[in-house]
């Protein structure tokens, strides 16, 4: 068995730097499938974490600052869908917990989250559809495609904003 851990939720979401725990023939085995695939990548990620780790400072750092960010973030995305979002649109947030992001699940639309995603997208609005979140599941599983994955990084104005047009996007295909 192997985990695999992301240190996004340490403020580092960008670097794609994170850590594999498992036995030691695995571990091997991905280090060099690693070398081969992010030859000469870019590591300041790594460089950022590895002080982080050897300082101690990591968990003051998530306990301190990023955690309430983003809570504060994911609290004031809440309360704008619950604010402005018809009740035409029959939605689901998934219980946040510490992310950057929002998952949410929209029942009852006439077409896929994925083929939303142009409409939203010429709207000025760019959303994760879930489907990519449900490697190996039964394609035909409607979940996959009535999910998205909504960021809630960017300025409070910018985010209503977005928030604001998914909406009206979501009851223009609500059933």
């Amino acid at each position: 068995m192997i985990q695999v851990f992301s240190l996004s939720k340490l403020g580092l979401p960008g670097v794609r730097t994170g850590f594999v725990l498992g036995d030691s023939k695995t571990i091997a085995m991905l280090r060099k499938a690693n070398s081969v695939i992010n030859l000469t990548s870019a590591s300041p990620g790594q460089f950022i974490a590895l002080d982080l780790f050897r300082s101690g400072r990591w968990k003051d750092l998530c306990e301190k600052v990023i955690l309430p960010f983003y809570h504060k973030k994911s609290v004031f995305a809440q309360e704008v869908i619950l604010k402005n979002w018809s009740s035409k649109v029959d939605y689901r947030i998934h219980q946040s917990e510490g992310a950057f992001f929002l998952w949410i699940w929209v029942k009852n639309l006439s077409l896929p989250v994925n083929d939303l995603y142009p409409i939203l997208k010429k709207a000025g609005v760019i959303i994760v559809p879930g489907e990519t979140f449900f490697p190996g599941a039964d394609p035909n599983w409607s979940h996959r495609q009535e999910c998205f994955r909504l960021s809630f990084v960017r300025e409070n104005k910018e985010i209503e904003e977005g928030i604001l047009r998914i909406g009206k996007v979501l009851e223009k295909f609500s059933k």
